[in-house]
């Protein structure tokens, strides 16, 4: 409507200009044609938001693409498994490159859910840093990397992912992935524990100070053992002291008191690295 009561008081106006000085039909051509732009730039946004739309990653596509992938991946790595031999470096590699040339793509799509891009590109990233350290593989620095860098952030992606949508795979493999997604449900307690410590001076007694922090373990995962590095690190970010925390028996549910006693002098304390069972 908006449109058509323009396209009329154009038409009067051209017809009070035409009686004035004949300039009428010149102004109403121009704006008729400014309309059909309008019409024409229109059109064009409708389409391209609908190609923008079209173009982002739904749930399933990237959940199917996990999949296929890390199917693909045990095809490889479970026979050796099941033989209780070794995995051969170059076959390991191949597999692992199987799960990074599935999900790379991935790294500047755009997703339809916000939650699955926010663990999209967690898990994305951990496969880059996979990649990052291949050449380490049949090393003894492989392990190390692996474990540091790449698959407590892979089985955290993983999780996360699976609990936005289930990645599906065979009922065969179902056990594989419940193994991954065990670890990355038990890695997320474990940061969530992390970032929760709170260290205050308990008690001070000569050049000797002792630290507490009251913890709960808020996940589902009972932990037989639990313990954490505590870096104290002074003004001039040098650490001048490590110690370790740690408690056992550690129920779903319950707090636990971390201590520890040292007479240094530090501004800041940092929590690095954590080792646990179940």
């Amino acid at each position: 409507m908006k449109r058509a009561g323009r396209i009329s008081i154009a038409l009067i106006a051209a017809i009070m200009f035409t009686g004035c000085g004949g300039q009428g039909q010149p102004q109403q051509q121009d704006q008729a044609t400014q309309v059909q732009g309008e019409q024409t730039a229109d059109s064009d946004a409708l389409q391209n938001t609908a190609e923008s739309e079209a173009a982002k990653v739904s749930n399933t596509e990237f959940v199917e693409a996990i999949g296929e992938c890390l199917e693909a991946r045990w095809a490889i790595t479970d026979p050796y498994n099941a033989a209780g031999e070794a995995i051969p470096n170059e076959e390991f590699r191949r597999a692992i490159n199987i799960e990074i040339d599935a999900v790379l793509p991935y790294e500047e799509a755009e997703f339809e859910d916000e939650n699955m891009a926010a663990a999209a590109e967690e898990y994305i990233a951990a496969m880059k840093e996979c990649q990052g350290i291949l050449n380490y593989i049949g090393t003894d620095q492989w392990q190390a990397q692996y474990d540091q860098k790449v698959f407590r952030k892979r089985v955290a992606g993983l999780y996360k992912i699976n609990s936005i949508e289930p990645i599906p795979v065979d009922p065969s493999n179902q056990s594989s992935l419940a193994g991954l997604l065990s670890e990355g449900e038990t890695t997320e307690a474990v940061w969530d524990i992390m970032d929760s410590v709170h260290f205050e001076v308990e008690s001070e007694e000569y050049s000797f100070k002792k630290y507490s922090a009251v913890v709960e373990n808020a996940s589902n995962i009972t932990f037989s053992n639990f313990s954490i590095d505590v870096s104290l690190i002074d003004a001039d970010g040098v650490v001048v002291d490590t110690v370790t925390c740690w408690t056992d028996n550690w129920a779903a549910g319950t707090k636990h008191r971390l201590e520890f006693s040292t007479d240094k002098e530090f501004e800041t304390i940092e929590i690095p690295t954590a080792s646990w069972s179940v």
